[in-house]
């Protein structure tokens, strides 16, 4: 959706972005309502081969609605405001709907309704947002109509629906396997050699990374920097701009994403012990490993604007291997080492793919893309005074303040050494970030 409507807006082709939208909205809500009945009819056995509580099944349908309306609304909510440079808009939506789900949470537990009516509150929030999004596309959509000249659809342009075809074939075939890394595979493993119980402790761990690690402004601003980058490509066919927005997406990782991790990791003990308490601290070792993994899994996102600006969705299928990894580790692993094994196999995995994907664009894309190495050794120099003290002061952490303000220092005193040597961007990029977060201009628009 990104790629092709990046390209069609740019045409300013309103009929064929309005088919391809609603095309793409239909086929990926068929396509999880047979999944999830094909589940149904499997489910018995799943649950006790998974060992599922029965809460799950009490609630399956409610579960189902959920999954159901929260894939439909990237497409039709999140991927044309991106398309259409209106970060604005879809960040006021995102955290509306944020604090109506807390809102909504808080009720169902306060008024006795348990896990059902948080699930309720969840599906409640999602379907606000639909009726959100579609408002906002439907006066969008008249907008353009008005302003838009006609176009009627010739066979260049209908050429896009067989490249399309052959994206997707290619992308969908790779997606398959890296649902292994999204939906935790592991969790599966950990629960059918060890129980529920591991599974709590890994689900913490990996949780907590997660919630970090998703903050990767490369990661946020993906849908951002897809349309950018496609258009502009587009437009200029220079693999120069290709270079241009590695390096830019590499240095947003190296900048916050490593830090972030790095410094939660040498307090993750104290998190846990703090937070949760100290019987959960023997998932400490497994929130390590993880941090380290989600390091290496975040340096493949700078690789995603390139494939899709390249039309080269054959390199998801081939470094989609990578995310088999995991499953094929833990299921040797996690036998022995418990739910250590199972962070290992997501480290494999991250270091797999990142090696299929260099050896991809240096062998078969040959667009001669580099390393930050100056950025990388910069960061470093600026982490290791303030890794040192949080190590040495590590052991007078023994309050939730306490771990407040250490976590606080350490962000201060990082931002402040990156504030006394701001060279990370060079004068285009700081550009690009302005452009990346604004408002579109009337021209633009």
């Amino acid at each position: 959706m990104l790629r092709y409507g990046a390209e069609i807006h740019a045409q300013r082709n309103l009929s064929q972005l309005s088919r391809l939208s609603i095309l793409l909205t239909a086929a990926r809500a068929c396509t999880v309502v047979l999944a999830l009945a094909a589940i149904s009819l499997f489910y018995v056995s799943i649950a006790r081969t998974f060992n599922f509580p029965s809460i799950i099944s009490d609630n399956w349908v409610l579960i189902c609605l959920v999954i159901v309306v929260s894939c439909v609304n990237p497409l039709w909510g999140t991927a044309l405001h991106n398309i259409r440079m209106d970060q604005v808009q879809e960040s006021i939506t995102r955290i509306v709907m944020q604090v109506l789900r807390v809102i909504g949470f808080a009720l169902a537990i306060f008024l006795g309704f348990g896990l059902s009516g948080v699930i309720a509150a969840w599906l409640a929030t999602l379907l606000v947002a639909w009726l959100q999004y579609s408002m906002a596309n439907f006066r969008w959509w008249w907008r353009a109509r008005a302003s838009w000249p006609r176009q009627v659809d010739s066979p260049v342009q209908n050429t896009i629906v067989r490249r399309l075809v052959r994206f997707s074939a290619f992308a969908f075939a790779g997606n398959s396997l890296m649902v292994l890394k999204e939906a935790s595979v592991a969790n599966f493993v950990i629960a059918h050699h060890l129980g529920v119980t591991h599974v709590a402790l890994y689900g913490l761990a990996s949780t907590l990374v997660i919630l970090l690690a998703n903050l990767s402004p490369a990661s946020l601003l993906r849908g951002v920097l897809t349309p950018l980058f496609t258009k502009r490509y587009t437009e200029r066919k220079d693999s120069g701009d290709l270079v241009f927005a590695f390096n830019f997406t590499t240095k947003l990782v190296l900048l916050v994403t490593v830090p972030t991790l790095i410094i939660f990791a040498i307090l993750g003990d104290k998190v846990i012990e703090l937070v949760y308490g100290p019987d959960y601290l023997s998932a400490y070792l497994t929130l390590v490993i993880l941090c380290i993994a989600h390091i290496v899994w975040a340096l493949q996102y700078p690789y995603s604007p390139i494939i899709y600006a390249l039309e080269k969705s054959e390199l998801v299928l081939f470094s989609s291997v990578a995310y088999a990894m995991p499953l094929v580790t833990s299921l040797v692993l996690v036998p022995q080492t418990g739910i250590v094994g199972a962070a290992i196999g997501s480290a494999t995995g991250a270091v797999l793919l990142w090696i299929l994907n260099w050896a991809a664009f240096r062998w078969y894309v040959r667009v001669p893309l580099g390393f930050p190495v100056r950025t990388a050794f910069t960061i470093a120099l600026h982490l290791l005074p303030i890794a040192a003290a949080l190590l040495l002061l590590k052991p007078y952490v023994n309050s939730l303040a306490a771990l407040i303000v250490a976590g606080i220092v350490s962000v201060v005193c990082y931002v402040c050494l990156g504030y006394w040597n701001h060279s990370f961007f060079s004068p285009r990029e700081l550009n690009l970030m302005r452009r990346a977060v604004g408002r579109p201009s009337a021209q633009q628009a």
